[in-house]
């Protein structure tokens, strides 16, 4: 059976990072590149493997599944790549899924702790600040000078002698 539909792109990229055995990535792989992503697939290999650094431009109209599959290799082969990726590609949207992973693995091994630091990561890019909206001053609405610009005198209390 071949899956040929481009609509299944989205729906076998997470699959990428599951842990299923190795005959079923290969099909998930190669479907994905006869349906013309054979350089995502090779980008999600390769950041799963280290390069973190390559996934970054590759993700595109793909992230929220990409990072899905990201997500789901935290449990599998390579969980130390995989958050750093998440790290990388700045996926606040992975945080729940990353504390829940990190709830049940623990701090305790090195998969726990680089999980654990790419959390901190991006919950301390998150608390940055964010740059005021910009918005264009209308004349109209702001308020206008005084004519005079100095108090009235003539309520003033006058000197005695």
């Amino acid at each position: 059976m071949s899956i040929g539909h481009p609509n299944a792109i989205g729906l076998l990229i997470p699959l990428l990072g599951d842990t299923s055995p190795a005959a079923e990535k290969h099909r998930v792989r190669s479907a994905l590149r006869r349906l013309g992503q054979g350089e995502l697939v090779d980008d999600v290999l390769a950041a799963l493997a280290g390069a973190a650094s390559r996934i970054k431009g590759a993700v595109g109209e793909y992230r929220e599944q990409v990072i899905d599959a990201l997500v789901n290799a935290l449990d599998g082969a390579s969980p130390i790549h995989a958050a750093k990726v998440l790290e990388e590609l700045h996926a606040m949207e992975a945080l729940l899924a990353m504390r829940e992973i990190l709830r049940m693995t623990g701090t305790s091994n090195r998969t726990g702790q680089a999980i654990d630091a790419a959390i901190q990561a991006l919950e301390d890019r998150a608390a940055l600040p964010r740059p005021a909206e910009g918005r264009e001053l209308v004349p109209d609405t702001l308020p206008r000078a005084a004519d005079d610009p100095a108090p009235a005198t003539d309520t003033l209390p006058r000197a005695t002698e």
